[in-house]
C-alpha cells in the first residue's frame, strides 16, 4: 500500500473515500437509518477461530457494499476472513427482523411473485440436483425415505423440487415467507433458526445450510450443536459464498463484502471450521459447497499459513481486474465486447493463485 492509511485494498474500501454499489431509495433509507443509530456500544472484537491474536490479522476493508462500517481483515495465520470489531449478536438479530430484507433483497414483486421466481432458477435446479448426487453417492439410507430439513429455507425454493415422496423442513423467520412455503409447494415449514430446528436434527438424513453458516456469531459452536445431534449416517450440506469465485461475477470484491457476513471463507478455511467442529468433510470445491458427515475422531487442526497470502493476491487481482473492467465497459458501442473478451483472456491466469480445494484435506490429522 502506498497510503498506510487506507486498507489493503486501496482507497476505495476506507470508510472516506467508499466505493459502493448502486443502491435503490429503499436500499439508501435503510442504510441511512442504520448509520443514524449506529453506536461503539453495539459492536465487539473477535478473535479468529485458529485461536491467534489480532495481531496476525491484516485490515483488507473498512466499509461494506452498502457503505456500512465493516471492518473486514484476515488472519494471516489460517487465511479465514471475518468482521472485526463486528454488531453484537442481540444488534444482528434486530437487523435480521427489522433490516436485513430490505436492505439485501428490496422486492419490486410481491413476495409470492418471488418465490416463485426463485423456485424456477437455475440456481435453485443445480442445488437440487447437487443434493440428489449426494444422497445417491454419500446417503447410506433408502433413498425413497429421505427426511430433508433446510435451515434458514427462506420460502422453501431449495427444497421445493425435491421427490415428492421425501419429507421436507423448512426453518425460517419470515413469517410470509413460511406460509408461501406451505401454500406453494406444500412443505413443513416452521419458525425458528438453529436453535429451533435442533431437535429436528436426530431424524434428519440430509441437513441443508444454504448461503446461512456466514451468518454464524460462532461457526465452531453453531456446527458443534449440529454435529452433536446429527445421525452417524445424516449428511449435512453447505454453501456460502466462496472468496475464490470473485472474478467469475463482476471481479469486484467490495460486492462479497457485506456486514452480515460476520465470516468469509474458502473452501480450505471452511473446511478447517468444519473439521473442528467435528464433522468430516466427503467433498468440497471453490463454489464453497461441502458435503460432510459427523466425525469420531479428529483430533487435530493444522493452518495453512500459505492461504493468506494467496488470498491477498487473488483480491489485489480481483480489484485491478473490476476497475480495468469498468474503464473498458464504459467504451461506447464496444465496451461490453471489449469486456467479454478481455475477461476470456483474463480468466486463465486466476488459475496461478486459487489452490486447489483438495490440499487442505492433508492439513488435517487424527482421522
Amino acid at each position: 500500500m502506498k497510503n498506510n492509511n487506507y486498507p489493503l485494498l486501496g482507497k476505495h474500501y476506507s470508510l472516506k473515500s467508499c466505493r459502493t454499489m448502486h443502491l435503490n431509495e429503499v436500499q439508501k433509507s435503510i442504510r441511512d437509518q442504520i448509520l443514524f443509530k449506529d453506536s461503539m456500544s453495539d459492536y465487539e472484537v473477535t478473535k479468529c477461530r485458529c485461536g491467534v491474536e489480532p495481531e496476525k490479522d491484516v485490515l483488507i476493508a473498512e466499509v461494506d457494499r452498502h457503505g456500512l462500517p465493516c471492518r473486514n481483515v484476515i488472519c494471516l495465520n489460517c487465511g479465514l476472513i471475518r468482521i472485526s470489531p463486528r454488531w453484537k449478536e442481540v444488534r444482528y438479530q434486530a437487523f435480521y427482523e427489522n433490516e436485513y430484507r430490505n436492505l439485501y433483497n428490496p422486492i419490486g414483486d410481491s413476495k409470492e411473485t418471488f418465490v416463485r421466481k426463485k423456485a424456477k432458477t437455475r440456481t435453485v435446479q443445480r442445488f437440487g440436483t447437487w443434493l440428489k448426487a449426494a444422497v445417491e453417492r454419500y446417503g447410506t439410507t433408502d433413498a425413497r425415505k429421505i427426511t430433508v430439513l433446510e435451515i434458514g429455507a427462506g420460502g422453501g425454493w431449495n427444497i421445493s423440487k425435491l421427490p415428492s415422496e421425501w419429507t421436507k423442513i423448512g426453518y425460517d423467520v419470515d413469517l410470509e415467507y413460511l406460509s408461501l412455503g406451505e401454500r406453494l409447494f406444500g412443505l413443513n415449514m416452521r419458525f425458528g433458526l438453529l436453535t429451533d430446528a435442533l431437535k429436528d436434527v436426530p431424524q434428519a438424513d440430509v441437513i441443508i445450510l444454504s448461503h446461512v453458516v456466514e451468518h454464524f456469531m460462532d461457526p465452531v459452536v453453531a456446527l458443534e450443536s449440529i454435529a452433536a445431534n446429527m445421525r452417524p449416517t445424516a449428511l449435512l450440506l453447505i454453501e456460502v459464498p466462496g472468496i475464490f469465485r470473485i472474478h467469475y461475477t463482476s471481479f469486484d470484491p467490495m460486492r462479497y463484502l457485506q456486514n452480515a457476513h460476520t465470516f468469509t471463507f474458502c473452501a480450505q478455511t471452511l473446511t478447517e471450521i468444519l473439521h473442528r467442529a467435528g464433522l468430516y468433510v466427503l467433498s468440497s470445491d471453490q463454489k464453497c459447497r461441502v458435503i460432510c458427515k459427523r466425525s469420531e475422531g479428529l483430533k487435530r487442526v493444522e493452518s495453512d499459513n500459505g492461504l493468506s497470502l494467496a488470498i491477498i493476491r487473488y483480491l489485489k487481482m480481483c480489484e485491478r481486474g473490476s476497475d480495468i473492467r469498468e474503464r473498458v465497459r464504459r467504451i461506447p458501442v464496444l465496451g461490453r465486447y471489449l469486456v467479454a473478451l478481455w475477461k476470456i483472456i483474463c480468466y486463465p491466469w486466476f488459475q496461478f493463485v486459487v489452490p486447489h480445494s483438495r490440499a487442505v484435506q492433508l492439513k488435517f490429522t487424527g482421522q
